[in-house]
């Protein structure tokens, strides 16, 4: 008995023993920090989520007349649409049927959401800024500081570059396609005109000069896969081929003529940085154009001027939601290996300048 009470009074007191490792319990103000936080966070998400509502919303009233989805290039039902009406109405009195537009190509939508173009225009501008900001300057003290080159054109670049933009001028004014002046390639002969007929001091002519050969690229990709459905008028189809190959020719000339040059103009600035530079900048400057003031001017006209508001037909490689941050990806790319094969050449050329020079 004596056994059993001693047991008994044993377990007992292990009941009453507290736990070896028992759970923590919070304080009250560690509990009420963490319930804060949550708080904190679902109402920052809920902001961020009515903030963008809110942009996307504005987005969407600058045109909204365009359709969800991209309309078909070629006739299907017979009564396609290509606009809704003014206020996004479906009667048949106020909707644009794709039969009685003639630039069916070149129309716009919804492809990605209202939001979707906020968003991107907000976060991605502020970068492109940035880049300019921080390395732009250093750049133009860099190229005000070459030594004195060549201060004319070479012989017939500035004709050419004024009869090719009052060409484009007129075929563009006459088709009702002025705002196709903001693609890329006709943004060169911009560029080019420029640089033949503005008197610049010699840092923004560097910078001209630069950015003419960062983009001069882009005539590849039109040389490769031309589209010329909308080139309507007489000569119109020629005059496609011969742009385009001219403005591979003029930034050749330039460097022919030893008038630009990719390659560093200090010592103290190793070529691979320099060119790292113009290519972060150019980039960010391309960016910057599509991104903002070209993707506001195409929601607002409806035309889908570079591929801003749907991506490039006939291809399933670019496309979704992110087709645009893969198509800035791809220019990047392009502008790297332009300035690369450019820089290559002068190099590869170099020694053979010194040696004429010798000769002389």
């Amino acid at each position: 008995n004596v056994k059993c009470n001693q047991a008994k009074r044993d377990r007992e007191q292990a009941l009453q023993l507290p736990l070896q490792n028992p759970r923590p319990t919070l304080p009250l103000f560690t509990r009420e920090q963490e319930s804060e936080t949550k708080h904190r966070k679902i109402t920052m998400d809920s902001l961020l989520h009515s903030a963008a509502g809110a942009l996307g919303q504005w987005v969407h009233s600058l045109n909204p007349s365009l359709m969800e989805d991209t309309p078909p290039f070629e006739e299907v039902t017979g009564s396609d649409i290509c606009f809704l009406g003014p206020n996004g109405e479906n009667d048949e009195s106020l909707v644009v049927f794709c039969r009685d537009f003639t630039m069916r190509s070149l129309v716009g939508s919804w492809y990605l959401s209202p939001t979707r173009h906020a968003l991107e225009m907000l976060m991605l501008s502020p970068i492109f800024v940035l880049v300019i900001w921080k390395v732009l300057p250093s750049l133009m003290k860099l190229e005000g500081s070459r030594p004195a080159t060549k201060t004319d054109h070479p012989l017939g670049i500035p004709t050419l570059a004024a009869c090719c933009m009052a060409a484009h001028l007129v075929y563009k004014t006459l088709g009702k396609k002025l705002l196709f002046l903001c693609v890329p390639c006709n943004v060169q002969w911009q560029l080019t005109v420029l640089i033949c007929f503005g008197n610049w001091s010699r840092p923004v002519q560097g910078v001209l000069y630069q950015l003419l050969l960062s983009y001069c690229g882009y005539t590849l990709p039109a040389l490769a896969t031309p589209d010329v459905s909308d080139c309507l008028f007489p000569f119109e189809p020629f005059f496609f081929w011969f742009n385009h190959i001219a403005l591979l020719v003029i930034p050749v000339a330039y460097l022919a003529t030893g008038r630009v040059s990719l390659l560093s103009p200090s010592p103290t600035c190793s070529i691979l940085w320099f060119n790292f530079q113009w290519w972060l900048v150019t980039c960010a400057g391309f960016g910057l154009f599509y991104f903002l003031p070209v993707s506001l001017v195409s929601i607002v006209s409806g035309y889908n001027l570079n591929y801003m508001l749907s991506p490039p037909p006939g291809q399933d490689l670019i496309v979704g939601d992110s087709y645009r941050l893969m198509s800035i990806g791809c220019c990047g790319l392009l502008i790297f290996l332009t300035r690369g094969f450019i820089v290559v050449g002068e190099l590869l050329t170099k020694p053979s300048k010194q040696a004429e020079k010798k000769a002389d």
